[in-house]
């Protein structure tokens, strides 16, 4: 047994079960009331949930989601403290609901049900085919016009309410043409009926009709009499139903004025009533109007009721299940006159908690709106039932009002240690209300005494968030006052550390961390990444070249080949001819992120915010997004936080995208998160373009009870803005795994940088007469080339065989240049750089 609880927002904030619940009773009646009410202790979980207005629900015995609205809230406090909830009906709030007009000359039931809840949150359902009649309304509300569509259709109403997730979704009425059905049950003394009662009441017996229908209008215009029948005659030796003389302006049943007309010294009585049909205007229709009034009021109201053990709940024995609407047996021969009648349950009233409380009631029920001015009369006699209540309830509640009681030790203190900070809690005793607030004290001190110099807290809450120093121990004692200045003992002292900032030494212990540092003096693993040959000892430099092998030209073309197609496939892009290019689908993907973002932000003036929660109660699962659009100044900004947490994980996940228009730099990024009681993993990556050229970073972390790895790349694409053309790749990753039995990691860089687009020597190619360079060389059109060319012509002199040219550039100190250069020699000579 789950009952719901909705807030006002009809979002699902609770559940209650059987560990809350005390009593839990619905009861509805045929066509006519429906509550719940249910009793749980004032402290247990969820108790601050129940409040007036909210909304409770649960899957009745049919399987039908019900829901209620939470109308009264009693609050006992004897041996326990308990919380009554008196709850109505959310189809009630018809009630709210005015309806000015409907009229129908000719109609059917679905019809007119639809345009009475037109402009409500209930829509029809399930609607019987019950033929079609004249229907009107006017100046009332929508729930009293469902309840004469019923009585003008001869229909009967079923409530129900659907939900998806922990959200209400649809609000259904159903009109059929009969609730249950005959199935044979009975109820019979000492094996499913434990007490019966039979009430017979005659209070409303009427044994003649007097009926009116439409007034007449005379040649003026003027309203005259109403019609009636009089005029018509009915005879049962033609057929019909019931002896009328012509003439005669009432029926009237001679069999129940014999049983129930009043008596006199002549013989009994009719019992007249008057039935008031105001918008018929055939005599022949009002007639037979009349006649089915009668039948439902010459007779006394007899109802059956009783406690019933639901041998179905308690045993599952289909034969015993009890419907609203069955018709069953009543058997009880121990009373006088012997009760053995057949009739239909018109109410069930089921004890949710224990099926051998239910009870049953059957029979007939007055009808609960006979007119609106009815409803009306029953509201106001419930106010005046209640004024004494609401009235002294009015007065403003003072400090003195409160009773002067000495609070207890504040209980459950407990102190949690965070970063650079303590939280402290203790329980809030919200039965006790004359608590005023509560008093917190702390001190780096153990076993001191609270003291206004180590007064920190003063207030009603009862948790208090401590700013501290990390790596620092604190202690706290916490006290409850009253609303009279008198103060309870301090409680017992609490303590909490906060937190530490981790060291290597503090991390992986003092030996390994060591030996941590001497790897990353080798490989600079903490500096830049990557390995730089003059951080080898000059012995292994020599053992390098001593090893060095020649390579020929077409070896080396061919490794060359393979690196800068591997080099391409990290990037995501093509090598063709001994040049790399942008494929179709990196293109592709740059351009979707700057297309969707241009969609989404093109249209915003200034930023949009958004954030939707949702709890999935029944799937157990929270979920809440945040998202923020941005379009100023030509600066498009999306990005949205997703977290999701259920009993598995814990996940979240943010992007953001920018584009800026005016140049074009586009990025996008994204890191995702998810905590399982295994491990923890978390991603985030980068695309970024800009005027230079393509970046993308991505770096993942993952830790478990196993060990710790990480993995970082960065692949970036360089541009000559000019040509179009790319003019340097590379990639560059780095890997570290740890375990309790070995450590490891691995460093790799590819590059690619193009002879030309980037060269920091300024007229490189000579193409501009050689600008910037110094010397006797010339600048000439080289036969073997095809190119521009520096020439050098020696001389006779040794002196002037060694000839040099010079073009200065600015370089930086502990930077990597690579350095191209071809030559043709006409003779031997020296070459030096």
């Amino acid at each position: 047994m789950n009952v719901f609880i909705f807030d006002k927002h009809e979002t699902c904030r609770a559940v209650l079960d059987e560990r809350h619940l005390i009593e839990a009773v619905h009861t509805e009646q045929l066509n006519n009331a429906h509550s719940f009410e249910f009793t749980i202790l004032a402290d247990c979980d969820h108790a601050l949930e129940i409040v007036e207005g909210q909304q409770v629900a649960f899957y009745d015995v049919d399987g039908d989601f019900q829901l209620f609205e939470i109308v009264v809230v009693e609050d006992r406090h004897g041996d326990a403290a308990y919380k009554t909830v008196i709850c109505e009906h959310a189809v009630n709030e018809l009630l709210d609901e005015p309806i000015e007009h409907i009229q129908f000359h000719r109609t059917n039931a679905r019809q007119a049900l639809s345009s009475i809840l037109a402009r409500t949150r209930w829509q029809p359902g399930v609607v019987a085919e019950l033929g079609e009649a004249p229907v009107e309304f006017g100046q009332t509300n929508a729930k009293y016009c469902v309840a004469e569509l019923l009585n003008t259709f001869k229909g009967e109403l079923r409530c129900r309410v659907t939900i998806a997730g922990s959200k209400i979704t649809g609000r259904y009425i159903d009109i059929l043409s009969r609730r249950g059905a005959d199935t044979g049950k009975r109820f019979e003394y000492r094996k499913d009926l434990t007490e019966i009662e039979r009430t017979i009441d005659m209070s409303s017996v009427k044994t003649a009709i007097r009926a009116y229908g439409k007034p007449t209008e005379d040649e003026n215009g003027d309203q005259g009499k109403p019609i009636t029948f009089k005029e018509i005659e009915w005879s049962k030796a033609k057929g019909d139903p019931i002896d009328k003389p012509k003439g005669q302006d009432w029926l009237g049943d001679e069999q129940a004025r014999a049983l129930w007309g009043r008596g006199d010294y002549e013989g009994k009585r009719h019992r007249f009533g008057i039935l008031e049909e105001l918008d018929e205007d055939n005599p022949v229709r009002l007639l037979e109007q009349t006649y089915e009034y009668l039948q439902t009021v010459c007779t006394p109201l007899v109802h059956y009721s009783g406690k019933v053990v639901d041998l179905f709940r308690l045993s599952n024995f289909e034969h015993e299940r009890i419907q609203l609407g069955d018709t069953a047996a009543v058997l009880d021969e121990d009373i006088y006159p012997v009760i053995q009648e057949k009739t239909r349950v018109i109410e069930l009233k089921r004890d949710l908690l224990d099926p051998s409380n239910d009870e049953v009631v059957l029979g007939e029920f007055l009808p609960l709106f006979s007119s609106p001015n009815q409803e009306v009369e029953r509201v106001l006699a419930k106010v005046k039932e209640n004024s004494h209540v609401w009235d002294r309830a009015g007065r403003p509640i003072q400090p003195n009002s409160y009773p002067d009681i000495v609070p207890e030790i504040p209980a459950n203190v407990t102190a949690t240690g965070l970063y650079a900070a303590v939280m402290v809690e203790w329980d809030f005793s919200h039965l006790d209300t004359y608590i005023a607030g509560y008093e917190v004290y702390a001190s780096e001190v153990q076993g001191f005494a609270g003291s206004p110099e180590t007064l920190v807290y003063r207030g009603i809450g009862n948790t208090y968030s401590f700013h501290g120093e990390p790596n620092k121990q604190y202690y706290f004692r916490v006290r409850a006052f009253n609303y009279y200045e008198r103060y309870s003992p301090l409680s017992e002292e609490v303590s909490a550390t906060t937190a530490r900032i981790v060291s290597e030494d503090i991390f992986f212990g003092e030996d390994l961390a060591a030996k941590l540092r001497e790897l990353s003096k080798e490989a600079q693993i903490i500096a830049d990444g990557s390995i730089n040959l003059d951080q080898l000892e000059e012995s292994v430099r020599e053992q390098l070249q001593q090893d060095a092998k020649q390579y020929t030209d077409e070896e080396i073309k061919a490794v060359t080949e393979q690196i800068n197609s591997e080099l391409a496939e990290k990037a995501g892009l093509e090598y063709v001819d001994g040049k790399f290019q942008f494929t179709d689908g990196k293109l592709a993907e740059l351009d979707s992120i700057t297309d969707n973002l241009t969609r989404e932000v093109g249209d915003i003036n200034g930023t949009v915010s958004n954030i939707a929660t949702n709890v999935d109660v029944i799937e157990g699962e929270l979920s809440a997004t945040a998202s923020r659009l941005t379009n100023i100044d030509g600066k498009l900004s999306a990005q949205e936080a997703d977290i999701r947490a259920n009993a598995d994980a814990i996940s979240a996940r943010i992007t953001k995208d920018e584009f800026e228009d005016t140049t074009g730099q586009l990025s996008s990024q994204i890191g995702e998160l998810e905590l399982t009681a295994s491990g923890l993993r978390t991603d985030f990556g980068e695309l970024s373009k800009t005027v230079e050229g393509v970046s993308e970073k991505q770096s993942n972390f993952e830790t478990t009870i196993n060990g710790l790895k990480a993995d970082v790349s960065n692949v970036e694409t360089r541009v000559d803005n000019n040509a179009g053309a790319i003019t340097n790749v590379s990639s560059r990753t780095s890997q570290l795994e740890l375990r309790a039995d070995r450590f490891s990691t691995t460093i790799s860089e590819l590059s690619h940088v193009a002879t030309t687009g980037d060269n920091i020597i300024p007229d490189g190619s000579f193409e501009g007469g050689g600008l910037g360079w110094h010397g006797p060389g010339e600048i000439v059109d080289d036969a073997y080339s095809g190119k521009k060319a520096l020439e050098f012509k020696g001389g006779s002199s040794p002196r002037t065989r060694s000839q040099s040219v010079t073009n200065p550039v600015a370089v930086v100190p502990g930077h990597t240049y690579r350095i191209s250069y071809w030559y043709n020699l006409a003779m031997q000579i020296q070459v030096r750089w």
